[in-house]
């Protein structure tokens, strides 16, 4: 992965000088007059995204709960924090008018945010995975009450997600052929990633008579970086009816960025025991990976070019160790974060 964004990178420079030769050649212009009007000076877009969220590899987005069977230990049963399908938006724009409509700079802004739930109650118990490490003074029958999250019969879990991610691009536009156009850039990709994971437990106390206690935890893996980002983007022209073009475009991007993790888990268990586990900030380096892929219909507004285009597609994001939570029969966890749906774009070019 790390070899392919070094070859994104090694390669811009190898396209724009191929753009600019193309043009001393009298080769099709970077906007073939054949399959679209004029480029304009400004594209203005908003973009409503329609998205799911992942957490790869995830262990405490999980619940354990085993029920007593005459004849067995027990049952297992896995219970999915599952996140939900949940609307977001990006907005943002782009001038071109930079030597002769060639360069181009934009800026962007994502925002999305979804959330998962669950809960139940059990005849047997459930296992809630936990970040407070064991000390010396936990005993094998503290160590098997405290993995279990002290035998709890009940729980709600709520898991939060906020994505703010900020773009700003500066591109090269020119055409490989009559209809094939490819914009190679090179940005800046920065922002952050704040995931909140709370639970509610309803546990009996076996070393007290069965005394029922209200449990609450809650887990924070705030991500934020910044760093070089670059790609290429790439249009088919599959054709024209009067004022109306018809294109497929194909768009890939990756950025390395240098992030900071702060990690945090605080405990409560009725009213007499509290605690807070807070992680030293991490600090290193991040990759992620981005594709978008998907249908364009442009119309023509005005004799002088302005143009409306309607963008329908599917985007996926992978965010590399995005999730470093700490658990104590685990450590420290190297998730990666994962965002795919579907994209619909309303461009206005004038």
């Amino acid at each position: 992965m790390y070899k392919l964004l070094l070859i994104i990178f090694s390669l811009f420079p190898l396209l724009c000088a191929w753009g600019s030769s193309s043009q001393e050649k009298d080769q099709p212009q970077p906007i073939s007059q054949n399959s679209r009007p004029a480029q304009q000076d400004w594209d203005i877009f908003a973009d409503l995204l329609y998205w799911h969220a992942g957490e790869v590899g995830m262990i405490p987005n999980s619940t354990i709960s085993t029920k007593l069977d005459p004849g067995l230990v027990s049952k297992l049963k896995l219970n999915n924090l599952d996140f939900d399908w949940n609307f977001g938006f990006r907005a943002g724009g782009r001038y071109s008018n930079i030597g002769n409509n060639q360069w181009g700079i934009s800026l962007s802004y994502t925002r999305y945010r979804t959330e998962a739930k669950n809960r139940g109650s059990y005849n047997g118990f459930v296992g809630i995975p936990t970040g407070f490490p064991l000390t010396e003074a936990i005993t094998d029958a503290d160590f098997f009450n405290l993995f279990w999250l002290f035998a709890a019969q009940s729980y709600h879990a709520r898991w939060t997600l906020n994505y703010n991610i900020f773009d700003f691009k500066l591109d090269h536009l020119f055409a490989a052929s009559e209809t094939i156009s490819l914009r190679p850039f090179l940005g800046l990709r920065g922002g952050w990633i704040y995931q909140d994971i709370h639970i509610r437990s309803i546990y009996h106390d076996v070393t007290s008579h069965n005394t029922p206690f209200l449990a609450k935890e809650k887990l924070t893996n705030h991500f934020w970086g910044i760093g070089p980002s670059c790609g290429l983007d790439t249009k088919w022209f599959l054709g024209k009816a009067g004022r109306h073009f018809f294109y497929l475009f194909g768009d890939l991007s990756g950025a390395f960025l240098w992030s900071t993790w702060n990690n945090s888990d605080h405990l409560t268990i009725g009213s007499t025991i509290a605690g807070t586990l807070r992680s030293k900030q991490r600090q290193a380096g991040s990759l992620m990976f981005q594709n978008l892929l998907g249908f364009e219909w442009s119309v023509k507004l005005n004799q002088r070019g302005a143009m409306l285009s309607l963008r329908l597609g599917y985007e996926s994001q992978f965010w590399f160790d995005n999730l470093q939570i700490f658990n104590a029969y685990n450590g420290r966890q190297h998730n990666a974060l994962t965002l795919q749906g579907g994209t619909f774009d309303l461009l206005f070019s004038f």
